[in-house]
């Protein structure tokens, strides 16, 4: 069973609580109409993006896109997000460019942040950020120090790290 399902897209994450599982693949199981059965392709990095080397080539134009699931293109294929769209215009005035969907499903400012600061080593040219509401409203409904549930996105949160690895890596999570 749980191979045919696989394991989820995301992985604990201590100071994230979550990010992509880097090189998934998974197709949409969303109620969404639009979304489902849409593959949802994770890079070597836990990005929504296509692969790309860790150092910027010379003469590339680099750069680099946080958020949440907007940014990150939920229902839609890699191609379809607008990381992808931007890259794909920049590229047509023939001028090499690399745009990093950093985007990641449910994340809230302060994800957002640890990331930006953490994804700095790509050395882009260029960084913006996606802003949605929820993006400050979640953090209260997710976050136990702010009296919230303290789960959400199908990842369990564990106070050790093999129970948390035991919860969300085998699936029984």
């Amino acid at each position: 069973l749980l191979a045919w399902i696989g394991l989820p897209h995301w992985i604990p994450d201590p100071q994230l609580h979550h990010r992509h599982r880097p090189d998934a693949i998974r197709v949409n199981t969303s109620n969404n109409v639009r979304a489902r059965g849409r593959p949802i392709r994770i890079n070597q990095h836990g990005f929504h993006d296509a692969r790309f080397p860790l150092a910027k080539p010379p003469g590339e134009f680099r750069g680099l896109i946080v958020g949440d699931s907007v940014v990150m293109g939920w229902g839609c294929v890699y191609e379809e997000s607008f990381a992808n769209q931007m890259e794909t215009w920049l590229n047509r005035l023939r001028r090499p460019a690399q745009i990093i969907n950093a985007g990641t499903e449910g994340y809230a400012t302060s994800q957002e942040r640890r990331l930006l600061e953490e994804s700095l080593h790509f050395a882009p040219d260029l960084i913006a950020v996606g802003f949605c509401m929820n993006d400050i409203t979640d953090p209260y409904l997710l976050d136990e120090r702010l009296g919230g549930s303290g789960e959400s996105h199908s990842i369990v949160r564990q106070a050790g790290v093999t129970f948390a690895w035991l919860a969300n890596e085998t699936g029984f999570g």
